[in-house]
């Protein structure tokens, strides 16, 4: 049988594959379940009594992100989520635009005239980092540093089973993944233990000396009648860092990723800008930012034809699920005119990513600028693309022609 090998960069053929022979996969060496279907992944997502979040009570907690939203079942998790919702709402998000459209123009201005650019360290990233941390009151000079501890917080993501007895690697190749997963775990304490360090400072300023950002807003706020712990604030805190800017930096990345590769759409967008969120809602199924999500079966359940044991650990996996051909005829293929957009990138239920309006937003204005300041982006031939933890690009070297400008 010919098995096809996961390419986290063009990951479409090994998704047709799993989709058509392993749809709901045991993986014994890993322990744990992957399923691929968008109507079992929907599933999946949507039952959170079967399929919770696997997570512990601050006591227990490792981390504080275990606390905040990406790591609590209802119904702590609808309390925590109506406390950040506030500054998520329509209203809130549509009165960023104005300052969203002048970072992106300052971002854009600094490299116009080089007639060549890394969208992503250039672009992309600076553009939500400035955003989010405006929101939280950080201060400018702190924004690079707040750049790397949200890097290499979301590094860890690449942590993940290996199996030290598969005689099929070698011994230089079980060294060189041990190593690397010793350095992810180091980068993420060390960025994890300065992150809560300084949001701790932030936080002690803010009592003394309350402003109109997020920070000051959640230190007053009260679920239940209590004040959040510290610990909670954290976790906020963090997650909002790590969401906030990792979402949108990759969508960017991904939307001129795959505008390239089929340029007929590229063209469509550039002289039909009204149809930009569309293009975005189907660059979001084509190339999913996150690739997969993890849960715990809290009971014996079937999915798919399969029984999943209490206990047992389940990855559903995102990016396949937008590519389900009985969801999506012609998966591969980017369509803006599509049917049905209903992909699941920013996940599905009580989960759904809060700050997908907003990612949604930065996307939309980043992309009419991008093609206001430039009449032609190319990739850079013969270039390497790194991937990141997540399924974005950690570099992407374009070259550009400089668009008239009345």
């Amino acid at each position: 049988m010919n098995i096809v090998r996961y390419d986290r960069l063009y990951p479409f053929e090994w998704y047709a594959y799993m989709l058509e022979n392993n749809s709901v996969y045991y993986h014994p060496k890993q322990k744990k379940w992957h399923i691929f279907r968008y109507e079992d992944v929907r599933k999946v997502l949507s039952d959170y009594t079967n399929f919770p979040q696997l997570s512990r009570p601050e006591e227990k907690a490792i981390s504080p992100l275990e606390t905040s939203l990406i790591g609590l079942n209802p119904p702590n998790h609808r309390q925590m989520r109506s406390l950040v919702s506030k500054a998520f709402t329509p209203k809130a998000i549509a009165n960023l635009q104005p300052r969203i459209r002048e970072i992106a123009k300052e971002l854009l201005d600094q490299v116009v005239e080089k007639g060549e650019m890394d969208l992503v360290k250039e672009f992309a990233y600076p553009l939500p980092v400035i955003v989010i941390a405006e929101m939280l009151g950080i201060p400018k000079e702190d924004r690079a540093q707040f750049k790397q501890w949200s890097d290499d917080i979301v590094d860890s993501a690449e942590l993940g089973s290996f199996d030290m007895n598969n005689d099929k690697v070698s011994l230089g190749e079980k060294a060189k993944k041990f190593a690397n997963q010793l350095r992810l775990i180091q980068k993420f304490r060390k960025a994890e233990k300065e992150l809560g360090a300084y949001f701790i400072k932030i936080f002690e300023e803010r009592r003394k000396e309350p402003k109109d950002d997020l920070i000051s807003h959640l230190l007053e706020a009260e679920v239940d009648g209590r004040k959040l712990t510290e610990f909670e604030l954290l976790g906020f805190c963090s997650l909002l860092l790590v969401a906030g800017n990792e979402t949108t930096t990759n969508l960017i990345g991904n939307m001129i990723f795959s505008l390239n590769q089929f340029p007929d759409v590229a063209k469509h967008l550039r002289e039909r800008p009204e149809d930009m969120k569309k293009g975005i809602e189907e660059v979001l199924r084509y190339r999913s930012m996150v690739r997969s999500l993890e849960r715990v079966a809290a009971n014996d359940i079937e999915i798919g034809g399969q029984l999943i044991k209490k206990g047992q650990t389940v990855l559903v996996w995102l990016g396949s699920a937008n590519q389900d051909p009985e969801k999506f005829p012609n998966p591969n293929q980017l369509d803006i005119n599509r049917d049905n957009l209903q992909h699941i990138a920013f996940g599905h239920g009580v989960h759904f990513c809060l700050g997908a309006p907003l990612a949604r937003l930065e996307v939309d204005i980043a992309m009419q600028e991008l093609f206001k300041y430039f009449s032609d982006i190319q990739l850079k031939e013969d270039v390497e693309y790194h991937l990141n933890a997540l399924d974005g690009l950690e570099n992407l070297p374009i070259t550009f022609t400089v668009a008239e400008r009345s």
